[in-house]
């Protein structure tokens, strides 16, 4: 004989494992060679020989609950200004950019966080 009681908690929480469920996509959108928000000078400058960090990565995240975007579409260069404010720097070299998306479903509400993030080496040109 089945165990109601014991079937009924199965299906309880398979239910809500299905409204607390999130799913993340992310793509590569393209690769710079050399990025800022800065207006820099690099008359006989050598990056070579300039302070870095590597692998820095900066994003920027808007919101979107149900329908409704809060806070608009992420932007490419206030990602940039997260990495050259993480790194320190003034420019970025070997830049690669890339969008992700997360839906969290709450029932039937869903919240979207859809991201700008780039990655890559800050360089302190010692412009400032």
């Amino acid at each position: 004989m089945i165990n109601f009681q014991k079937s009924k908690y199965f299906f309880l929480c398979l239910i809500c494992l299905l409204f607390f469920t999130a799913c993340t996509t992310s793509k590569r959108m393209l690769d710079l060679s050399i990025v800022s928000t800065n207006k820099i000078s690099l008359n006989k400058a050598e990056l070579a020989s300039m302070p870095k960090t590597k692998g820095v990565v900066g994003k920027d995240v808007r919101y979107t609950v149900g329908f409704i975007p809060w806070s608009g579409v992420p932007h490419l260069d206030e990602a940039v200004k997260d990495a050259l404010e993480k790194g320190s720097g003034d420019l970025m070299t070997d830049v690669s950019v890339y969008t992700k998306s997360t839906i969290w479903f709450l029932f039937i509400a869903s919240i979207i966080a859809n991201s700008i993030e780039v990655e890559g080496t800050v360089v302190k040109t010692n412009n400032n």
